[in-house]
């Protein structure tokens, strides 16, 4: 499903960059100037950049991201998105934090050089004195994830969550009883518990 995504003047005013409207109406002429140049001037050294992107694809933009800044960025394949932004001197961390909460992704950042937007599973779910391990297994196993859990792990937990990213559950229970979760892959997960 692909929408055309607008950005808010306030978004922009909050991160305290300068959001500039779009001009309606204009001549063809113009209009294909816009649709051809739609880009952004080279970033600085200070790292900000500026944006202008009429109806393209998140990928095409990720990708004209990434040639300025020297910075890989990527988005799931699945992710299908057209994208409609005007940003003026942002820092290109910041453009990318508002280009993915436009398109209701997060930011992963890999290494200091490569960036991927993903959409993560959301999950609800409401439990109330529930065995520890009973609701970590089934986080993971909601989010097709694998999941080793020390035997000696007990305790109950009482949560409620609401559309909430599967890792950011499973995290927040894991705190909860004391546990540490280490991420072999992004899809294995090790809880271990702190040593006395």
């Amino acid at each position: 499903m692909q929408r055309t995504l607008k950005i808010a003047l306030a978004a922009f005013l909050a991160c305290g960059c300068a959001a500039l409207p779009r001009r309606e109406g204009g001549s063809k002429d113009e209009e294909k100037a816009v649709k051809s140049a739609e880009s952004f001037a080279p970033s600085t050294a200070s790292g900000f950049i500026d944006l202008d992107f009429q109806d393209r694809d998140l990928h095409e933009v990720l990708e004209m991201i990434g040639r300025k800044t020297g910075v890989k960025l990527g988005a799931d394949p699945e992710i299908r998105e057209k994208v409609t932004l005007r940003l003026e001197k942002i820092p290109w961390r910041d453009a990318l934090a508002i280009l993915a909460r436009q398109v209701r992704c997060q930011v992963i950042e890999e290494s200091d050089r490569l960036f991927r937007l993903t959409r993560p599973l959301l999950i609800s779910m409401e439990f109330q004195d529930a065995d520890l391990k009973d609701v970590l297994r089934l986080i993971a196993k909601e989010a097709g994830a694998n999941i080793v859990i020390p035997g000696d792990l007990q305790g109950k937990v009482s949560l409620r969550l609401e559309k909430v990213p599967w890792k950011e559950a499973l995290d927040t229970v894991a705190k909860t009883a004391g546990c540490i979760l280490v991420y072999q892959s992004p899809k294995t997960i090790r809880c271990t518990l702190p040593r006395s």
